[in-house]
């Protein structure tokens, strides 16, 4: 699974980006 914001690869479990700190639960 990739964030949708700046494309790294993020772990699905979490449905939170570490990288850029968007929150996949709650795209704004």
């Amino acid at each position: 699974m990739f964030c949708p914001f700046c494309g790294q690869k993020i772990k699905k479990k979490i449905q939170f980006c570490e990288y850029c700190g968007s929150s996949l639960l709650n795209k704004k």
